[in-house]
């Protein structure tokens, strides 16, 4: 068995790092587990317990399974939120007025969102990047 790390990527010249357990096949055979199966990590000490979910709660995670919305909607509440925040805010701020449950904004529709919307997006070293209008477009 071995633990390996991976880059994973790069923001602003810092690496993100996962990790990767290596389990031998004959391992995985003799302890049942197939390779879909939905794990959980116990940490004990300075050791590591992984054990197979129950049904129960992979049931509960399941169910909560992120409801998708249109450009057109994410669009719409981007725009709103925005008209009502001139300042600005940022994604997590986004995030928690609009309940979005995505970590991240999916890149093409933020493009398609500079040109539709007129968004722009400036970095500030207290808050991290700002989303805004550009009101100078807007209002023409």
């Amino acid at each position: 068995m071995r633990l390996q790390k991976q880059l994973s990527r790069v923001v602003d010249d810092k690496e993100y790092a996962k990790w990767i357990i290596v389990i031998p096949p004959s391992t995985i055979e003799k302890i049942g587990w197939k390779e879909v199966e939905w794990l959980k990590e116990e940490i004990q000490g300075k050791n590591l317990l992984i054990k197979p979910l129950k049904n129960k709660e992979i049931e509960f995670l399941t169910s909560k399974k992120e409801v998708k919305i249109s450009y057109e909607e994410f669009k719409r509440k981007i725009e709103f939120s925005l008209k009502n925040n001139p300042s600005g805010l940022t994604w997590t701020e986004i995030k928690k007025i609009e309940n979005f449950h995505q970590k991240v904004p999916n890149n093409r529709w933020v493009k398609k969102l500079e040109e539709d919307i007129h968004l722009i997006r400036i970095r500030d070293r207290n808050r991290g990047i700002i989303w805004r209008l550009n009101q100078k477009i807007k209002n023409l």
